[in-house]
């Protein structure tokens, strides 16, 4: 069995070059699942490292169909597969 690969919101920011909210609220908004470590206010986000390459992969495709340069931000909408601007 492989092991499941997690990063941290902050190495998400970095990935996408944004704050660390923003990130957390983009991948929110695009449905991605976070996995929470302890409990309360203070618990630790992670995100499935496959969840982000998915969603940035079907971002980059949709970005090419509509024409829009990678920095233009496009967020694919996972519960019908449409695309957000």
């Amino acid at each position: 069995m492989s092991e499941v690969e997690f990063i941290s919101p902050e190495e998400l920011a970095s990935r996408w070059r944004m704050s660390r909210s923003g990130a957390v609220r983009l991948a929110e908004r695009a449905g991605i699942q976070s996995v929470r470590l302890g409990g309360g206010k203070g618990a630790t986000r992670r995100f499935r490292l496959a969840d982000i390459q998915a969603h940035e992969k079907a971002a980059t495709a949709a970005m090419k169909v509509s024409g829009r340069s990678s920095s233009s931000k496009c967020i694919p909408n996972r519960k019908n597969n449409e695309v957000e601007k």
